[in-house]
């Protein structure tokens, strides 16, 4: 078979389980990983014959995607802007969502430097590493509770050369960080309830870690509210503080930063159009205002 007509197989043998986009751009990531191809050596293959040995690990491939597994799982790497970072089911597959956050902080905050930056949640270490790698001089911190993902983060940096001060922390019991002031605070929290369970695809459902998803139902921006009001505690003047949301919170998400001193609130929007990022600088004791 050539590399048209494998490609070809494993989308019609994933379709029960993807669109048809999702099903290409899935097995395309799969031979490329199996056959060992970048994007431009892939596209010239096209035609050329798959080695008949590649069918054993292909059928694996399969395999575990029937089942849902994440392609990201299966290979134990996810691209994120320009780097590949490594992942397994103990931490987030980076989204291109967060793409966009790092995106955001980068344009504000070029004209910074140096600068001192916190990244609550870090898991895989994505935000951390790429504004590590984006900002000059920039002086990196990141915190998780996992101990399995601060490995993979540390392992992530070392292999993108990037310089982090990795934590291990349970934000919702820190009363103070005590160990820098920051310029930037981010994070992308768990912010789906529990309820909402139901309506996700089932390879985040049933392999992506809950700890890094889910809050209860009751309580569902408790990391929003930790995270403001320690943020407000350590910020540096004119020190700003970024979150990506859950797109139907966001009118919340922005009065609870109201309530802890920020202003210049501002809700941004994704490619998609939602309501994804918000972000407020620290005020000297002034309410905010939303823009």
């Amino acid at each position: 078979m050539t590399l048209k007509d494998t490609e070809q197989y494993l989308i019609h043998r994933i379709l029960l389980h993807y669109n048809y986009d999702e099903a290409k751009s899935i097995s395309k990531m799969a031979l490329q990983f199996i056959l060992k191809l970048s994007n431009l050596n892939y596209s010239l293959s096209y035609r050329n014959e798959v080695p008949a040995a590649a069918f054993t690990t292909i059928h694996e491939f399969i395999n575990r995607l029937q089942w849902g597994e994440p392609i990201q799982y299966i290979t134990g790497v996810a691209h994120f802007m320009d780097c590949d970072f490594m992942v397994s089911p103990d931490v987030l597959i980076p989204r291109r969502e967060t793409e966009e956050l790092v995106d955001l902080i980068v344009q504000e905050n070029n004209h910074r430097s140096p600068i001192t930056i916190l990244d609550i949640g870090t898991g895989s270490g994505c935000i951390a590493i790429m504004l590590s790698k984006y900002l000059n001089d920039a002086k990196v911190f990141a915190i998780d509770i996992s101990d399995k993902a601060l490995d993979i983060a540390s392992r992530n940096a070392m292999k993108l050369k990037a310089e982090l001060t990795l934590l291990q922390a349970n934000i919702l019991e820190t009363e103070e960080l005590k160990f820098d002031t920051f310029d930037v605070i981010v994070s992308n929290p768990p912010y789906v309830m529990e309820k909402e369970k139901e309506l996700m695809h089932k390879n985040v459902l049933n392999y992506e870690p809950h700890l890094a998803l889910f809050v209860p139902d009751f309580n569902a921006l408790l990391f929003y509210h930790k995270i403001a009001n320690l943020a407000q505690k350590c910020l540096n003047p004119k020190g700003h503080l970024y979150f990506e949301i859950n797109e139907n919170r966001a009118a919340e998400v922005c009065e609870i930063l109201s309530l802890n001193n920020f202003i210049n609130i501002e809700i941004r929007k994704d490619m998609q159009g939602k309501n994804r990022m918000v972000k407020g600088e620290i005020s000297n004791g002034k309410k905010g205002e939303v823009i």
